[in-house]
């Protein structure tokens, strides 16, 4: 059993007109039978009108949705029923510099979204959040919703941790100090994260992982060093499943989610410590933002 804090599953549909239940991506339903938890982003790209976008996506998933196969996750009592399934944005240009828009994504079924992706926006920049995100940030903290500090710069990430007073995710994102990239943490991040008794989810794209071809030993790496940092209390997964062009070797989508797991089986983790990473840290996080 796993969980997952990141797919891209809703757009690339929207765009392919696929179905959810079966289709030629990454994640559908079909191959979901281990998964107890998955996140769907709703990801908006610049190159769309955000809000009209984010209807679109929205719109999608409750045409696709099926609650044969699904529970949508909109409190902490909806956890264990099914395969949950929970609603976030990527980007917050899609709320358009309003509250309101906010609050209209929440009475969708949205329970999180991350501050910004690739680029600015009303809420965020390279030198950190605006004064509406800052005043976003709050209202996110007085309805309950969970902050995903992915893709924020470092000023950015730092200010979301002087405001928040609840727990924030990085739902897709690795080590820098393994792998360079700007999209990942660096290790006092990384401690940031743990202190605050966060979540942190293992992006598979190769480029976050390290240079030239990924494997799944790679992914373990990463696992090592967040674990080695005190983590084994936020740490799981974030694939970005359907968000990526590449994965690593010996991965093809989720129905290869085993690949991963048996090779943390072979670490000298306890059952205990590797039921934490697959699915016990991510629901656990859930539940602690989520509750009434």
């Amino acid at each position: 059993m796993f969980a997952d804090a990141h797919c891209d599953t809703i757009t690339r549909i929207l765009d392919s007109k696929q179905s959810l239940y079966e289709n030629d991506g990454h994640v559908d339903i079909k191959r979901m039978k281990d998964c107890c938890l998955q996140y769907f982003a709703i990801f908006i790209h610049p190159k769309y009108n955000p809000f009209d976008r984010f209807v679109e996506g929205i719109n999608k998933f409750y045409e696709v949705y099926d609650e044969k196969y699904l529970k949508l996750i909109l409190n902490a009592e909806d956890l264990g029923q099914k395969t949950g399934a929970l609603l976030t944005i990527e980007g917050g240009s899609a709320i358009e510099g309003t509250i309101e828009k906010l609050q209209y994504a929440y009475q969708r079924g949205v329970r999180c979204m991350t501050v910004k992706w690739n680029g600015d926006n009303q809420l965020a920049n390279d030198d950190g959040l605006t004064p509406f995100g800052k005043s976003v940030i709050k209202e996110m903290n007085k309805m309950k919703m969970i902050i995903d500090v992915s893709h924020l710069s470092d000023k950015g990430f730092y200010d979301v941790m002087d405001i928040t007073d609840s727990p924030v995710m990085a739902s897709h994102s690795n080590c820098r100090a393994l792998c360079g990239h700007k999209r990942n943490l660096t290790d006092h991040q990384i401690k940031e994260i743990i202190n605050c008794k966060g979540f942190i989810g293992l992006n598979f794209y190769p480029d976050f992982l390290c240079e030239g071809e990924a494997t799944v030993d790679d992914i373990l790496r990463h696992a090592c060093h967040i674990l080695d940092l005190g983590g084994e209390d936020v740490l799981g997964f974030g694939s970005d499943f359907d968000g990526v062009d590449r994965l690593p070797k010996d991965i093809l989508g989720i129905q290869n989610m085993n690949n991963v797991t048996v090779q943390f089986c072979k670490t000298e983790l306890s059952q205990q410590q590797l039921n934490k990473v697959f699915y016990g840290n991510l629901c656990n996080f859930t539940k602690q933002i989520l509750k009434k």
